[in-house]
């Protein structure tokens, strides 16, 4: 697939200008949660206008997901996942999992799992009732489900003493394990494109392999920023972007040839990065700089930045606008 940035080098300039009229326009009804760690909230922002809508909280002092249907929010705290109506904007349940929660997954059997890094573990928890209904012993650094729900994949570094970094994939139906494989540094976060097909993970070592969901070879090794930190597939599978954490800045890498394309400087330590409905556009968590970048995917220049809370942290778009189902 063609990527925006390969496109506008052969000269659709004509639709950058129509983007600059109104960043957000094609975007309206596309909320960006926004979750401050300063201020254990989080931010609601229309991306039409990047102007804050509401606040939630109480919550949102990590990184956030949001379920398949776009109804609920999943918010990381120390020790708890947070459960909010996309649709009121309230905390409808907080479930205790353990200790440093950095992440969560939803399969397609309506159960989530949850990273509880500092315990070592994955807890297993009903999407309806919020009861944790199972414990996996895992030293885990991250989790994500497979674009079809189908598969949980863990991130570990396995277990002591050793501490190997390994992939593990677990069937989302049974919770079995069904396979594993090892990789060459620590895996921090992964992202699958759409299609399921390809897998992208950042590693310590400033580098995101990607890897063949099927087999789990090695197909490229992309050289990024130093420490980067969160990597995430663009809607329409053309790009992957990564948040550089110390080098203040962004990369995009066309999924087509798993090239840089380009290496944008942001705000200070950018911790986190989510697409517009659209692909059109990516907005930048920068935990320092207290503010959000707004990168142009079609140039992968920043258009706009705006202030948000104190240390932003984690964010997330819905893939579609309407986000709580109102038809709105």
């Amino acid at each position: 697939m063609k990527s925006p940035i390969r496109l506008w080098k052969k000269g659709a300039g004509a639709f950058l200008s129509l983007l600059l009229v109104g960043a957000g326009a094609a975007n309206a009804g596309a909320p960006a949660y926004i979750a401050s760690q300063g201020t254990t909230s989080v931010a609601v922002v229309d991306t039409a206008t990047n102007t804050t809508t509401a606040t939630i909280t109480g919550t949102g002092t990590r990184n956030l997901h949001l379920s398949r249907d776009g109804q609920r929010l999943y918010s990381m705290t120390p020790n708890a996942m947070q459960v909010v109506s996309t649709a009121t904007n309230t905390v409808l349940a907080s479930v205790a999992t353990g200790n440093n929660v950095v992440a969560v997954a939803q399969s397609a059997h309506g159960y989530l799992y949850v990273c509880n890094n500092a315990s070592g573990t994955v807890s297993v928890v009903d999407a309806s009732t919020y009861a944790v209904t199972a414990t996996l012993p895992r030293p885990c650094q991250s989790v994500v489900s497979t674009p079809d729900g189908s598969q949980i994949w863990v991130s570990t570094f396995g277990p002591s003493p050793t501490f190997t970094p390994t992939m593990e994939i677990y069937d989302s139906a049974t919770n079995t394990l069904v396979s594993s494989f090892t990789v060459p540094s620590a895996p921090i976060w992964f992202a699958f494109t759409p299609d399921g097909a390809y897998v992208y993970m950042t590693q310590s070592s400033s580098t995101v392999r990607v890897f063949r969901a099927s087999d789990f070879s090695l197909v490229a090794a992309i050289g990024v920023g130093p420490n980067p930190t969160f990597v995430e597939v663009s809607p329409d599978g053309a790009l992957a972007y990564v948040a550089n954490l110390t080098g203040n800045s962004v990369s995009a890498i066309d999924t087509a040839t798993n090239t840089v394309v380009a290496t944008t400087p942001v705000g200070t330590f950018p911790r986190a990065l989510a697409f517009t409905p659209d692909s059109a556009y990516v907005y930048v968590t920068n935990f320092s700089s207290n503010s959000v970048s707004v990168i142009d995917t079609a140039t992968g220049s920043v258009i706009s930045s705006f202030a948000t809370s104190v240390r932003p942290w984690g964010i997330v778009i819905p893939r579609s606008a309407d986000a709580d189902g109102d038809g709105v």
